[in-house]
């Protein structure tokens, strides 16, 4: 699958998810958030980075081709552990958490048919939420790509397109090792960038 054939359901409208949105608009088939905050949807839509919105998870993950949760790494375990039971199963999963560990357990524990990466783009800003959502967020930055073990290499490849639409390099790196250099460098974007 290609990306500009991907339904895209980003989970959390933050400024990892929003600018996400900004990023791909335009890129993707169809792009649907799902924030519960309701502003955010509303800001998402109004800017057109998202072409449908929900306060409800469940209806964004209802038919997409890809998922990325871009939340915190709690509300990403919680969700991960609804995922088939009352929250629908995407074929393809990637999320932005900035640790990874736990969060590739959680997701190497998922039903059959999911294919999950986790990701980490190593940047940032000082300010948090929509607001400061940029489409150039990404924008020469690295992004850790963590596929899960016996991922298929198809979603592997549709995330790494998905990081190279957003301007970003793909950087292939173990969750272990990912971990290990950002407690290191205590969540510094440029350190952590370097040291991988």
């Amino acid at each position: 699958m290609r990306l500009a054939d991907c339904r895209l359901a980003i989970i959390g409208l933050g400024l990892m998810g929003g600018s996400l949105a900004a990023g791909l608009a335009g890129r993707c088939r169809w792009i649907v958030g799902a924030d519960r905050d309701p502003g955010a949807v509303e800001l998402a839509l109004a800017r057109g980075w998202i072409q449908s919105g929900f306060t409800d998870p469940a209806a964004a993950l209802r038919d997409c081709d890809l998922a990325v949760l871009a939340l915190p790494v709690r509300a990403i375990l919680a969700l991960l552990g609804r995922l088939g039971s009352d929250l629908p199963l995407p074929p393809r999963l990637l999320d932005l958490g900035s640790t990874k560990s736990e969060v590739l357990a959680a997701m190497a524990a998922l039903p059959a048919g999911v294919a999950a990466v986790g990701g980490h783009p190593l940047c940032g800003r000082e300010t948090s939420g929509l607001a400061a959502a940029d489409a150039g967020l990404f924008h020469g930055c690295r992004f850790a790509v963590i596929p899960v073990p016996a991922c298929d290499p198809e979603a592997v490849a549709l995330v790494e397109e998905l990081v190279m639409e957003l301007g970003a390099q793909p950087l292939r790196v173990g969750a272990r090792r990912h971990d290990r250099l950002t407690a290191l460098t205590s969540h510094t974007p440029y350190l952590l960038a370097v040291a991988l």
